[in-house]
């Protein structure tokens, strides 16, 4: 597949580096000549070919959408989606290893101070992580907020009686934050967190643990993923439409916290596509 990049030039460096261990990708230098873009900007025009965003999820999802083929033609990369752990995690839940999914818990704790855009990119990230797990939209949302909305608190319930229970905390004190993602089937469980995904670093004193940086493996999988798995209902890459489905559901959550009590979610159908909604 021939690819053509729009990003900023720290991005494409990495996206070449990556795509040298990527089968069946060319780089090519005039747009119109590709048959996908990679961009990390909302398109300012309608889109006549598919396109990777590589970009902040909050804000893109904050855009006024225009373009209706958005929903089919830009792919997404929920970035968590390509943590190696999570995909172990969520290859198990998938493959009938730990029976049906009753229950996700996730953590999110992060050391301030944290902007807005970054707190709602957390959150956007992880209410993704939980329709994915789950494999659908949540059908009620309960929220609850602490102060200077320093903490937040999701429970997301499911059919089936599943739920998704998720915590994000920021402007925690200084030092490294947390991150964990723990699964209960009827036949087994299944978690990953940071604390596992450490090496220890001997230089005199006292031992240091090093989280291990996966990320240029991540770019390597995003890029495989787009290029092999845009016809693939199991690709980890996700589409604008998945994204718009993670900003209803926040919108109801911010609808619980206001009132204190759970809001109901649904189904509806847009113009023939499923998409969430809050009644």
């Amino acid at each position: 597949m021939k690819m053509f990049l729009d990003v900023v030039p720290i991005l494409a460096d990495r996206c070449r580096e990556a795509g040298r261990a990527v089968d069946g990708l060319e780089w090519v230098t005039d747009e119109g000549d590709a048959d996908a873009l990679i961009i990390d900007k909302v398109p300012a025009r309608r889109l006549d070919r598919a396109a990777l965003f590589l970009g902040s999820l909050a804000t893109l999802a904050g855009t006024d959408e225009g373009f209706q083929e958005w929903d089919e033609k830009l792919h997404v990369r929920f970035e968590r989606r390509f943590e190696p752990e999570l995909q172990s995690v969520y290859q198990s839940c998938r493959t009938g290893e730990l029976g049906q999914l009753g229950l996700l818990r996730l953590h999110r704790w992060v050391a301030g101070p944290v902007t807005a855009a970054e707190r709602e990119e957390d959150l956007l990230a992880c209410v993704d992580l939980a329709r994915w797990f789950f494999g659908e939209l949540p059908v009620s949302v309960f929220a609850l907020e602490g102060p200077s909305s320093a903490t937040i608190q999701l429970h997301l319930g499911f059919s089936g009686n599943g739920m998704a229970m998720i915590d994000c905390a920021w402007d925690l004190p200084r030092g490294r934050g947390y991150d964990s993602c723990h699964v209960i089937g009827d036949d087994g469980a299944a978690y990953a967190d940071d604390h596992r995904n450490v090496s220890l670093l001997y230089a005199g004193n006292d031992p240091q643990a090093l989280k291990v940086q996966n990320e240029q493996a991540a770019i390597v999988a995003v890029l495989d993923s787009f290029i092999t798995g845009l016809d693939s209902a199991e690709s980890p890459i996700g589409l604008f439409s998945e994204l718009r489905s993670s900003k209803d559901i926040l919108a109801g959550v911010r609808g619980s916290i206001a009132s204190g009590q759970a809001v109901p979610c649904g189904v509806g159908i847009i113009e023939g596509r499923a998409s969430s909604y809050v009644e």
